[in-house]
């Protein structure tokens, strides 16, 4: 057995041993990220559910922390501006819209409360001028759909008429930067 053939048998033999630990050290550090991640963003629920509570002087230090989460683990980042007024003034709003079981409106499954909600923040923006409840009547959806199409359209989302989670994203993020612009300084 010449040189070149054993340098070759001992280096199959080492990769047949190195290999597998290398697998094994990425796997685990992989593991340990998605963990953080998942970690990361139940703070991140913690923090919005805090946001979502009147700000008072006796929970501003719980609102900068909160705040402080929500930049640090959220991948959007808030302006000083934001943070401010979310820690002084202003509640992430809150409509009991959940997306759990189901009601069908208008081909997507959400609760009656759901659709109050969306309906809540339609009218605030002034696109929806009917009643804001949980009616499933074939009118109210009608309109329901038609002022979703509409936000839609002026958002450039796609004008489905549905409450996706991205409408229903955007439809939170206009509604906190239109009370966050009606904030009055103290």
């Amino acid at each position: 057995m010449d040189w070149s053939e054993r340098t070759r048998n001992i280096l199959l033999s080492l990769s047949a041993v190195v290999v597998p630990i290398v697998v094994l050290f990425v796997g685990k550090q992989f593991e340990a990220v998605l963990k953080e991640r998942e970690v990361q963003g139940r703070f991140v629920e913690m923090a919005v559910a805090i946001l979502k509570e009147p700000a008072s002087s006796e929970n501003r230090p719980l609102r900068t922390w909160a705040t402080q989460v929500v930049n640090k683990y959220s991948g959007v980042p808030l302006s000083a501006q934001t943070q401010e007024s979310l820690i002084s003034k202003l509640s992430l709003p809150y409509y009991g819209y959940d997306f759990g079981k189901a009601t069908v409106f208008a081909g997507s499954y959400f609760r009656g409360s759901s659709i109050t909600g969306i309906r809540a923040m339609l009218a605030e923006l002034g696109h929806y001028k009917g009643r804001v409840d949980d009616s499933m009547s074939p009118e109210s959806l009608k309109e329901t759909v038609a002022a979703l199409r509409q936000f839609q359209i002026d958002q450039r989302l796609a004008a489905t008429g549905w409450p996706t989670q991205e409408t229903i994203d955007e439809l939170t993020r206009a509604v906190m930067q239109k009370r966050a612009k009606n904030a009055k300084p103290k």
